[in-house]
């Protein structure tokens, strides 16, 4: 491979502790200490069933090792153990359990969440399970659908593992500059890989990125963002973990203006494949972003919203969006919600009503954590016919921690986090009857974004009001904090009104 040139390198940032002298950095985690981290985020984590999951630390690479429920609790086991400080690789060693469920049950639940998702546009894939693993084959016309398909059937209930043998083909070809300028772009945007130094190259839409991050979890999603852009046929990631590079040595990005900011959300809308932008309109002021206009599936609606809160400098989106879906009857919409979650790895069995009237979806029932409603919610927007969802579902919440030992508890995850632990002191956490609220100042928009999972996903928390503020914006933060109800310790709370999207 070529050397890669000065004008390649991505928007300036091998930074100054980058350069300096082994010498001066200060000694990584301990093997140990990485072990106790990696443990403890994923025993609060309440999308992991954790209790055979054997956590071991080798010079900074950790694997995990056991039998495990579901492959949700592989996926989200190596996620999680990606964002510790001091982690350069995760090696995922687990196997699923053989369940109850014959493989003719899991492969016609498999066919019937391909056919009914409004997320996959092709319909030629193909389905096969032999002792709990699914294998898919045909062909899509992105990374991003093929993706969309094994996920969709990793969450069917018994499927011990996914071969993705599905090929891509795209519907139209690029030029290697076009795509080595939306890679760069994509990478620029994206909240979590701001200021994070990389090169790039591009050759026969094969994308080559060099560099260092501060996590195995940017790593990784940098690769992802990478892939999923229109002609890029392979990646090959060189980008290195380095324990110490997510420092204050970064070059700080100042706040985008609106222009700046609008033209962002929007380049992010129009490369997401998953979305029909034609007739999108985004507005930007002060951090807070409003997407108008239509789009023809619920879905979309949904993936809109969450591409923008992913863009470096959102801290609000106000969701006016209509949706123009195709003509469904009621019976067959409520029908396709309730199969989602009858076949779902992490729904089945739980108490969800689903009401539908003219394509609009009404959940109610109680779950057992926050996830589990936005995961809800999550499925029920992808059946096709959905025009908008009213999401009523309670979390069954009960004091099984204090608030002293939840508040300890995320401040030491805070602290161990790579993301968040360089402002871990500058982040105060309140806990009142297992609602957690963040103020304090960070220095970047992954430190805010990421602080609002780390707290979000401790076993016993159900809602989380962040009001962290990210130095050098100027934005009115005020007009975006709302009261929150108090739950009350007697009782199941009432239902959260603020949507969490749980994206990798």
């Amino acid at each position: 491979m070529r050397r890669l040139t000065h004008s390649e390198v991505l928007f300036v940032v091998i930074t100054a502790m980058a350069m300096a002298p082994a010498s001066g950095r200060a000694a990584p985690p301990k093997d140990e200490a990485i072990t106790s981290w990696v443990k403890e985020a994923i025993r609060v984590d309440p999308r992991v069933h954790e209790s055979m999951i054997e956590v071991r630390t080798v010079d900074g690479v950790v694997t995990l090792a056991g039998d495990v429920e579901s492959l949700a609790d592989k996926k989200y086991g190596v996620l999680e153990a990606a964002k510790i400080q001091g982690v350069k690789g995760v090696l995922d060693k687990m196997s699923v359990m053989l369940s109850y469920r014959f493989d003719t049950d899991i492969e016609q639940d498999i066919r019937r969440r391909l056919l009914e998702s409004v997320s996959l546009k092709s319909q030629d894939v193909r389905v096969h399970v032999l002792d709990g693993q699914a294998t898919l084959t045909g062909q899509v016309t992105s990374w991003a659908e093929r993706d969309e398909a094994e996920l969709l059937a990793s969450e069917v209930r018994g499927v011990r593992a996914i071969v993705n043998d599905i090929e891509v083909n795209f519907d139209k070809m690029r030029s290697d500059d076009e795509i080595r300028k939306d890679v760069i772009a994509a990478l620029r945007r994206d909240v979590y890989l701001t200021s994070v130094g990389f090169a790039v190259d591009v050759t026969d839409g094969v994308v080559t990125l060099q560099g260092a991050v501060g996590s195995d979890y940017q790593r990784g999603r940098a690769e992802r963002d990478v892939r999923w852009i229109q002609g890029v046929r392979k990646v090959d990631n060189q980008v290195e973990v380095e324990w110490w590079e997510a420092s204050h040595a970064r070059e700080k990005a100042p706040a985008p203006s609106n222009d700046e900011l609008k033209e962002s959300v929007r380049l992010e809308l129009y490369e997401d494949l998953r979305i029909n932008p034609t007739e999108l309109k985004v507005d930007a002021s002060y951090g807070h972003v409003t997407l108008r206009g239509t789009v023809p599936t619920y879905y979309q609606k949904r993936l809109a919203e969450q591409d923008a809160h992913n863009v470096v400098g959102v801290a609000w989106v106000s969701n006016l969006l209509s949706v123009r879906a195709a003509k469904r009857s009621d019976e067959a919409i409520r029908d396709g919600v309730q199969f989602a979650f009858d076949s779902d790895y992490a729904l089945s069995g739980l108490d969800i009503k689903v009401h539908v009237k003219h394509g609009m979806v009404a959940l109610s029932g109680t779950v057992n954590s926050p996830y589990e409603r936005a995961h809800a919610a999550e499925l029920a927007s992808k059946v096709r016919g959905v025009i908008g969802l009213n999401n009523l579902l309670i979390v069954n919440w009960y004091p099984r921690y204090s608030d002293a030992s939840l508040r300890e508890r995320i401040e030491k995850r805070l602290a161990a986090n790579a993301e968040t632990r360089w402002v871990a002191d500058q982040i105060h956490v309140r806990v009142v009857n297992g609602k957690v609220t963040l103020t304090g100042e960070v220095s970047f928009w992954l430190e805010r974004e990421e602080a609002e999972k780390v707290a979000l996903l401790t076993d016993g928390i159900w809602a989380v009001d962040n009001r962290l503020t990210v130095a050098g914006a100027d934005y009115k933060w005020e007009d975006w904090h709302y009261a929150w109800p108090e739950p009350s310790t007697a009782s199941p709370r009432g239902p959260v009104h603020q949507e969490y999207y749980w994206t990798p």
